[in-house]
């Protein structure tokens, strides 16, 4: 059973690559607010409560039924003169060693509000860059390789891939709001950014033209102070690459121990028809230590016993001054 699972797994890879499926969509993470830079390049460099900030996440997922699906980021950013943020990061999304998709990305924002203005911030930023995808072909099954109910790996596949990887051009655009009252109890922010913005060619086969589809991403949500300690903040991420939608509501909370410089985090989100999310972290003096983990609710959840993806993240925040405390 599991060998045919894994041949599945294997033959949707393939059917990726052809012009009448969903085209391939981008690297999947549950944490995206410890990756800012990949959730909105608006959010670039804009914190005046460090001199830079060092951000990085591995996500495991899918080992229950084929070979692991890994994602990867290292992420590096600063604030410039008060107005300018700039950064840039790496991305690495593993596809059960059949398919690989690596970015780097530079990163840009700028702060349209007043700067030290307290009641709201707006700012837009800009992603440049490139993304590297790669396949193994010798590790792919099509339909001409089954004969009478059985699989042949001898068997010719009817497929004529003209390279095994090629380098496509990546430019995303993005906005962000966020009221930043200390006054106020209640402060909404939102955001929207769009990936992908030259629909640049990804097709591996030298007969077809395949351009990767533009993502939409729509995000927000609202920072409620519940008492001096605890604030809770529910949330709601909307992205839509082609067909491919994914809507996930949830919430989070911080409760601060202030005599123990640490605040204790943690959360709860619903990736609709896929997964339940629980994170839970931890920031004590520079550092954000994050984790969550995917229980699947959807149809694939057969196969994976209800298991599905474990990730981490750090986070480290330069410091203008030594052993001072960040929030």
């Amino acid at each position: 059973m599991k060998t045919r699972i894994i041949t599945i797994v294997t033959v949707l890879f393939a059917v990726v690559f052809t012009p009448d499926s969903i085209k391939s969509q981008d690297a999947h993470l549950s944490q995206y607010d410890a990756a800012p830079m990949i959730l909105n390049p608006s959010f670039t460099g804009l914190f005046t409560d460090a001199e830079y900030r060092i951000s990085s996440q591995f996500r495991n997922q899918w080992g229950a039924i084929a070979t692991k699906y890994t994602t990867s980021s290292l992420g590096y950013e600063m604030p410039i003169k008060q107005r300018f943020g700039v950064g840039g990061y790496l991305l690495n999304d593993d596809g059960a060693k059949v398919y690989n998709a690596f970015n780097f990305i530079l990163s840009g924002a700028y702060l349209i509000s007043t700067p030290g203005y307290n009641e709201s911030k707006m700012s837009v930023g800009m992603n440049i860059g490139f993304i590297y995808k790669s396949t193994k072909v010798d590790r792919l099954i099509f339909d001409n390789q089954w004969e009478d109910g059985n699989f042949d790996p001898d068997l010719p596949s009817g497929e004529v891939f003209e390279k095994n990887g090629l380098i496509m051009p990546e430019v995303s655009i993005g906005f962000n709001y966020a009221s930043t009252n200390d006054e106020k109890d209640v402060n909404p922010y939102g955001g929207l950014a769009l990936y992908h913005c030259t629909f640049p060619k990804e097709s591996f086969l030298g007969t077809q033209e395949s351009r990767l589809p533009m993502r939409f991403v729509l995000h927000g949500g609202a920072k409620i102070k519940t008492s001096e300690q605890l604030t809770v903040d529910p949330k709601f991420l909307i992205m839509r690459q082609r067909n491919a939608m994914e809507i996930t509501p949830g919430a989070r909370f911080n409760y601060e121990l202030p005599q123990n410089n640490i605040i204790v985090m943690g959360g709860i989100h619903y990736r609709v028809k896929d997964a339940f999310i629980f994170e839970a972290g931890l920031e004590y003096r520079n550092f954000i230590y994050k984790m969550s983990y995917d229980f699947n609710s959807s149809a694939l959840k057969q196969f994976t016993n209800g298991k599905g993806g474990l990730e981490f993240s750090l986070i480290f925040k330069g410091s203008k001054a030594a052993g001072s405390r960040l929030i």
